[in-house]
């Protein structure tokens, strides 16, 4: 063998790419009460994380929280991930109930779909800082435990909306484009900490953040012919997408971007207006 080269391979024991394996992983997940969320919470349950929950309706997170209990160990809370303090506190909980989390999924979002010269300063600043501010200061936050952890990995919900004009907004579009730079960023910045970043980007889903396109039967058809796949993606579908780049079967992927998007901008397509 010529000494002068050297070969380089993974762990002796590296994960097996033929299944998720999440067992015993600690998976924070904004806004998982209901939609991708609580896709994602029950896709983590399944392959044996334990998940944390945040929402901001109290009802919501109970009712949602106990239905996920049944499934697995489940820590729900009210909080804002806009807000400061509930951040600190979701991530002294965590702390607190787990040591620590494995896992981070900036889910939480929120979109006013409207043009851009009848938007308020307030609807800016709303969608900002749910969108992007809570993300980059969750991340941000988060990075002590998520350095401390074997196997750290984080998933941020982004959209194709980010990508290229689809009417969703301005506001909302440029706060998706900014998150999965952002995760490009981390991803370069943190790897060699250990710790994964990567970005989901779903096309138009059926989630209660579309339900009015949903209801519309116009719209509704005018994307499905946009879309090459011919219909809207579930939201578990998402979820596998999230928990796959969650899970150490994931191991050599960061930086990425995934679109689950029914092929929507593969095709190039944004005749939906």
């Amino acid at each position: 063998m010529d000494e002068s080269r050297s070969v380089h391979r993974g762990p002796a024991s590296g994960p097996s790419m033929t299944s998720i394996d999440l067992t015993g992983f600690r998976i924070l997940i904004t806004g998982g009460t209901r939609g991708i969320g609580k896709a994602t919470a029950e896709a983590c349950l399944e392959h044996g994380a334990r998940v944390a929950i945040c929402g901001r309706n109290e009802s919501m997170v109970d009712s949602v929280g106990q239905e996920l209990g049944k499934k697995g160990d489940v820590i729900s809370m009210v909080a804002d991930v806009s807000q400061s303090n509930d951040r600190e506190r979701l991530l002294e909980t965590v702390l607190s109930e787990w040591g620590g989390i494995d896992g981070l999924v900036n889910n939480a979002g929120m979109n006013i779909r409207k043009p851009t010269d009848e938007f308020t300063s307030d609807d800016y600043q709303n969608i900002m800082a749910t969108n992007l501010h809570a993300v980059w200061h969750l991340t941000k936050q988060a990075f002590p435990m998520l350095k401390a952890s074997k196997d750290a990995s984080i998933v941020t919900i982004g959209s194709i909306a980010g990508r290229q004009y689809i009417g969703s907004g301005s506001v909302y579009a440029m706060t998706k484009a900014a998150v999965e730079l952002f995760m490009r960023y981390i991803a370069t910045e943190w790897a060699p900490k250990g710790i994964r970043a990567n970005t989901v980007l779903p096309g138009y889903t059926e989630t209660p953040l579309v339900q009015a396109i949903m209801d519309d039967p116009e719209k509704m058809q005018a994307i499905i012919q946009a879309t090459p796949q011919g219909r809207f993606a579930e939201p578990e579908e998402v979820a596998t997408a999230v928990t796959f780049l969650l899970s150490p079967a994931a191991s050599g992927i960061t930086g990425a971007s995934v679109p689950v998007d029914g092929g929507f901008l593969a095709a190039g397509l944004s005749t939906y207006r």
